[in-house]
């Protein structure tokens, strides 16, 4: 089962709680997990709990991707995301899931690396193929004023 905490639903009152929570459990996988729901909640962002051996229905992994059932069973039939047939409904084990979340993040991270590269070398050239010298910083200097 998937439980979705709606971080607009938590009041600043119960965020401390769960912080002061978390305090009590002083440096434990328990304190740990309840400082970053605290965190998280107080940014403002949504937290989802998953069972890791659950399996999920398109629905639910849809609901837990942020994408349309639609789009998820797209990624399904192309390969991208590991699923089984029970009878004649898929399923989506969760490790599968989760692992389908980190190859799409290391991808994004990727090409945003490469854009940035791409962006820097193309900064690079601009510069070298229009570097101005000293007259024509002069230049320009005396049209400002």
């Amino acid at each position: 089962m998937t439980s979705v905490l709606q971080a607009a639903n938590v009041s600043e009152h119960e965020i401390q709680q769960i912080q002061e929570l978390a305090r009590a459990f002083d440096g434990s996988v328990t304190g740990v997990l309840l400082l970053r729901l605290a965190s998280a909640l107080a940014r403002g962002v949504d937290v989802t709990l998953l069972e890791k051996d659950k399996e999920l229905t398109p629905n639910e992994a849809a609901e837990v991707l942020g994408v349309s059932r639609p789009h998820l069973v797209r990624l399904m039939d192309r390969g991208l995301l590991e699923y089984r047939t029970v009878g004649t409904h898929r399923r989506i084990a969760m490790p599968d899931l989760l692992d389908y979340i980190e190859r799409h993040e290391r991808a994004n991270a990727h090409v945003a690396n490469l854009l940035a590269t791409r962006e820097h070398a193309r900064v690079e050239v601009k510069n070298n193929a229009a570097r101005l010298t000293d007259d024509d910083l002069a230049e320009l200097e005396s049209l400002v004023q």
